[in-house]
Formats: C-alpha cells, sequence, structure tokens
C-alpha cells in the first residue's frame, strides 16, 4: 500500500506530479487547523509551505506521522522540538528559493528608488506627473547588507553590477569570504550610519528581533531607504513608520510583515512605502527547484532510507542515547557562551576532545558545539543537521583534535575560538551523574553548572565585591541559584559566575557597571 500524504495548502503542480506514481496524495489546499487536526492520524507525511502551522497537537495528533516537509528554507511554522520528541524527522529544501527572494530583493530596491508603482498608479488614472516622480540613481550609492548568507551574496554581486559600494554585517563571515564577494565588512554600527540603502537577509531570533528599531532609525544616514525581503520582526514597523513622516527615511520596501497579512495599513499605505504580499520565493523556477529537490528527499527517504535536508535527524539519533546526550548538551552551551560574550567576527574554532569516549561521537559534538555557536546568527534554522556545513560556507575554519584523557578529568570537552580581536578557550565535561560542569574560562578554572542563566564578570580581587553585587541583584529580585568564584592570585584579576532564577537585563547589568571592581561583564541566556 502506497504511503498517504497530506497537502493542506496551495502548492506547486510540480511537486504533485512528481509525487504521484509513489504516493497516494490528499491535496486539500483550503484545510483549516481544526480539519487538520481531525485527519492527520490517517498521514504518513505531511508537506507544508510558510502558510500552514504544523503545531504539536497536531503532531501528536499525528499517529501515523513518519515524515513533516517544508516545501522551502524556513521551518518556524513546525514544531521542531515536538516532532524530534515523537521520532519524526522534518525535511526542509533550503537554497531552492535564492535566486527568486535575490531578484525580489533588487525588484523592491528598484521600485523603491525610482517611484515605479507610484508612477505606474498614476499614469493609469490618467495623470502625467513627471516631475513629482523623480527617483534615485542607485550608481554610487552604497548599500548596507545585514545578513551575508546565500541571499546576502548575490544581493551583493548584484549590487556591485549596478556600481554601488556594497558594505556589510555579519558576525559569522571572515573578511576573507566578504573579499570574494567585494564586500567591504564592518560593524553594525558603521553599516547603519554610512548606507544610503539598508537590505536585511537574516533569520528571525531574540537577538535580531526589531534590529531596526526606534532607537537604531536616530543613528541611520539621513534619507536612507530600506528594505526587508527576510522576516516579519526583524523591523519595528512603527518606528519606521514614524521615520518615513519625519523625513529621516525617505522610503521603505516590505514583503514580509510582523503579522501577516499585515493589519498596520497605515504603514502599507504610506505614500513612500513599496509593499508586497511575501512574494520573495514566488517564481515558477523557485517553486519548480523546490519541488524536484523535496521530490528526490522524499523518494531518498521512501527507499533508501536517507534523511537529507532533515533539521532533527542526528538529534533524533542521539537524543535517546543517555551515555552521549550529556556532552552534546554540555558542547551546544559550550558554544552558546562563546556566542554571547565574543566580540568581533569569528575567524577560527578548534575543539578539542579528551579521553577515548569522547572520540567515537567527535563530529556530532562538533555539530552540536557549532548549533549553539551560530543558531541565533545564521540562516537557515541551524541543527546538528547542517551546523557544519553552514559554518564551512561562513568561511568559519574548524579544526577539531582527539586527545588523552585529561589529567583530572577522564573526559572532557574544550572549545577555543578566534575571532577577529580576540580569542577564548571553554573547557567543560559531564560527571558520573550526568551533570554537565564549565570547567575553565580562559586562564579561570570553575566549576558551574551550564543551565539557567549566567552572570559572568570579571573584576579586581578585593573583598565586598560579591557583597556588591548581591545587593545590586536583591535589589532587582533576582535570585542566585549556584556560584563559582576564580583568581589569578591575591589582589589580582577575578572572574565570578553566578547562576540566576531571572535574566539579568540590559538595566541590571548597567547598575552593576557602577560597582569600580568591576571590568566587564556578561548575561548569558541559555533558553
Amino acid at each position: 500500500m502506497k504511503k498517504r500524504i497530506l497537502i493542506p495548502e496551495e502548492i506547486s503542480s510540480h511537486l504533485i506530479n512528481n509525487l504521484s506514481a509513489d504516493f497516494s496524495i490528499d491535496y486539500q489546499p483550503k484545510f483549516t487547523a481544526k480539519e487538520i487536526l481531525e485527519v492527520i492520524g490517517n498521514y504518513n507525511i505531511v508537506i507544508v509551505r510558510s502558510k500552514t502551522k504544523i503545531t504539536s497537537e497536531i503532531i501528536n495528533a499525528g499517529k501515523n506521522l513518519e515524515l513533516i516537509c517544508r516545501a522551502g528554507t524556513g521551518v518556524d511554522n513546525i514544531d521542531v522540538e515536538a516532532a524530534t520528541r515523537r521520532g519524526i524527522p522534518v525535511m526542509n529544501t533550503p537554497g531552492g528559493n535564492t535566486i527568486a527572494a535575490t531578484e525580489h530583493t533588487m525588484a523592491l530596491i528598484l521600485s523603491l528608488c525610482r517611484h515605479v508603482p507610484q508612477a505606474n498608479i498614476s499614469l493609469k488614472s490618467g495623470k502625467w506627473e513627471r516631475s513629482k516622480f523623480n527617483g534615485t540613481e542607485l550608481y554610487g550609492k552604497t548599500i548596507g547588507i545585514i545578513g551575508l548568507g546565500k541571499i546576502g551574496r548575490e544581493v551583493a554581486l548584484r549590487a556591485k553590477s549596478f556600481g554601488m559600494s556594497v558594505i556589510g554585517y555579519d558576525p559569522l563571515i571572515s573578511k576573507e569570504v566578504a573579499d570574494q564577494f567585494e564586500v567591504e565588512l564592518c560593524d553594525y554600527e558603521k553599516l547603519i550610519s554610512s548606507s544610503d540603502i539598508i537590505t536585511l537577509h537574516i533569520p528571525l531570533t531574540d537577538d535580531t528581533k526589531n534590529i531596526i528599531s526606534a532607537s537604531t532609525i536616530n543613528k541611520l544616514k539621513d534619507g536612507v531607504k530600506i528594505i526587508n525581503c527576510a522576516r516579519g520582526g526583524l523591523v519595528d514597523e512603527k518606528a519606521v513608520l514614524d521615520g518615513l513622516n519625519s523625513g529621516k527615511i525617505s522610503g521603505a520596501a516590505f514583503d514580509v510583515y510582523t503579522e501577516e497579512p499585515p493589519k498596520n495599513l497605515e504603514l502599507i499605505n504610506h505614500p513612500k512605502v513599496v509593499a508586497t504580499p511575501h512574494l520573495g520565493a514566488s517564481t515558477e523556477e523557485a517553486q519548480e527547484k523546490i519541488a524536484i529537490q523535496l521530490t528526490e528527499q522524499i523518494k531518498a527517504w521512501l527507499y533508501n532510507g536517507k534523511l537529507e535536508g532533515c533539521v532533527n535527524a542526528i538529534n533524533l539519533k542521539y537524543i535517546n542515547d543517555e551515555k552521549v546526550k550529556p556532552f552534546l548538551e554540555l558542547a551546544e552551551k559550550i558554544g552558546i557562551i562563546h556566542s554571547q560574550i565574543l566580540k568581533g567576527n569569528f575567524v577560527k574554532v578548534m575543539l578539542n576532545c579528551y579521553g577515548s569516549f569522547l572520540s567515537k561521537y567527535l563530529y556530532v559534538i562538533k555539530a552540536a558545539y557549532l548549533k549553539g555557536l551560530i543558531q541565533n546568527l545564521a540562516s537557515p534554522p541551524i541543527n546538528y543537521i547542517n551546523s557544519i556545513l553552514i559554518a564551512s560556507e561562513m568561511g568559519l575554519s574548524v579544526e577539531e583534535k582527539i586527545l588523552p584523557a585529561d589529567k583530572i578529568y577522564s573526559t572532557l570537552f574544550s572549545a577555543t575560538v578566534v575571532t577577529n580581536s580576540e580569542s577564548l578557550t571553554i573547557s567543560g565535561t559531564v560527571m558520573l551523574n550526568n551533570n554537565s560542569l564549565i570547567t575553565a574560562i580562559g586562564d579561570y578554572h570553575s566549576e558551574i553548572k551550564p543551565e539557567g542563566n549566567l552572570l559572568l564578570y570579571y573584576n579586581q580581587d578585593k573583598p565586598g565585591v560579591l557583597s556588591k553585587v548581591s545587593a545590586v541583584l536583591a535589589s532587582f529580585n533576582i535570585n542566585i541559584a549556584g556560584l563559582s568564584l576564580s583568581r589569578l592570585g591575591k589582589g589580582l584579576d577575578a572572574m565570578t559566575i553566578i547562576n540566576t532564577d531571572e535574566v539579568v537585563e540590559q538595566n541590571v547589568i548597567n547598575e552593576l557597571m557602577k560597582v569600580e571592581e568591576i571590568r566587564k561583564i556578561y548575561s548569558i541566556r541559555f533558553s
């Protein structure tokens, strides 16, 4: 009997035609979430684009569900964690819409600079308003690209062909990689203050949400133009509207919105805004590429047991292995710590696994570490399957070594990251009770569990510093759950790591920096 596929939204006919010989396909493009929930138990595979949300409720109701497929890149409309718990692979098709999204970005930039939509409407209404639509040339202008992944790089190449100066911001890209695309790598502050046009090509994460905000707009070049073809939520839409009304922003173009369909019609209808209904991947060619790629992946799964393009496959293999799982979690958390305290662009990573046990799992430990390091900085969504590949594409050099057991710990994982401005080594182990410990950060020994929230600070070793810090935390009702102290010598530099029950927000950091002995301080979140 053929396996059954449910497709509950509009999708390319190429995909249906390519799969119809091998599967029983039920194409229901108008299905509601309630209707999906009622029938999902009858299907082995579900295929969606971006509209349909595959929730944990739907996944848990899918008693026969074996595979969840996203015909596109992002999987934010699929509860991947719930699928992983059920042992269901989640498959996507990264790269299929790169050219389509790139060309749509350029179409919006040109439309914005030459007022094409507005002039078209004016002429069709019987008017001849040439002077009203005086445009702006791209030649000689500076375009700032936030995010230099596949789409950002393709935009850079096309911008260069228009004679533009191209600058880019991406913490994962090395200067050598940026040079290949003739992009001047710079920090975020320089990009937003120097660009005539800013275009975004990054994923939506806690770190990138509202990356263009009211405070950012105050630092922008007067008359800047902003384009968002990436993800809704990267731009504070109200702040952009205020910037358009004040004249700080001369134009904006949107293909994606915080809420879709958008309800902020004041922004959509603004005379200086060009808006399209999430068309970045909507080309015949892109949909055909995605259809071909997804067909090949599904058939490889069916006939050869291969899990290509899966965002949770390796995780599925090891997630229930009680011996390996704690080390994967440790490696990922060390990567998260590195990502949140290091400054500059990542250049090189060196991973050391001490002991014979870890040598067997070096590849997946490497994948787990890189997932933690780059998961909030890269697109598509980073997981154990694609973290190594994405890191490589970003030009991040990764070296790994298997070494004899450490003198103190029989199994030890150590990671060193070199940026263009600093380097830092963090080590950790898993104890017999499966509790993880960070054993060293740089030259400082520690014994702290990497869980919840961490407050890490460096200070001059003097009596009373901890009590001052504790007092500040208490004043903000932040509870201390754990503590590790280390120093280089009496009266010299010291490091303190504190587990806190609550996140230490920036306003608390600002207050703590008033403690004169503290030199640097970091708030680290693992969620």
